[in-house]
């Protein structure tokens, strides 16, 4: 896989999200202390904030998504030489840990999306007992706590998979990757 590059930043594996109540779209580059921001006008990428918060600016393979219900950023997991499971919330401007009671096992090849059906952010990930076979997890975030389901059907643990909300039939698209 070929890396882009912004800025003259590598961004394998970086994260756009869309952020509806500013009509902008945001990259989020693993391992780096920057934010950027898509100017229409220019069709350039410029420099939007830094991130000083060392925990999440050091760590790769880090997932996010837009909760439009709460208009946040919801970062999960990640890896740092140890696979993470910490949450946190992006407004725009400040970047804040959240402690929920109940939180998934620690993930870093896992998908976050926003069902806008149920106004919750969505987690399909891996759950991994030593010996066990591989299946994915999925759990959903509603601001306040992590919950986890129990899906009728479960494709299994994959790694480097897709992962998207249809609001049309109001269902997650799994596509890709392998495991």
């Amino acid at each position: 896989m070929a890396s882009s590059d912004l800025l003259g930043l590598s961004i394998y594996k970086s994260s756009l999200i869309y952020v509806d109540s500013v009509s902008s779209m945001f990259c989020f580059i693993p391992n780096e202390p920057d934010i950027y921001k898509w100017n229409t006008n220019d069709h350039l990428w410029e420099h939007y904030q830094d991130i000083d918060t060392p925990a999440v600016v050091n760590r790769g393979q880090i997932y996010l998504a837009y909760d439009a219900n709460r208009d946040v950023v919801v970062f999960f997991g990640g890896w740092n030489g140890n696979i993470l499971n910490d949450t946190w919330e992006w407004d725009g401007i400040d970047l804040i840990r959240i402690t929920p009671i109940t939180r998934p096992k620690a993930q870093a090849n896992h998908r976050l999306v926003f069902d806008s059906q149920r106004e919750l952010i969505i987690l399909v990930g891996e759950d991994e007992e030593q010996g066990a076979p591989r299946d994915a997890s999925v759990w959903n975030w509603d601001g306040v706590d992590w919950t986890q389901e129990t899906p009728i059907n479960n494709m299994g643990a994959r790694e480097d998979f897709g992962l998207a909300y249809d609001s049309h039939r109001n269902v997650l698209v799994a596509f890709g990757g392998y495991g």
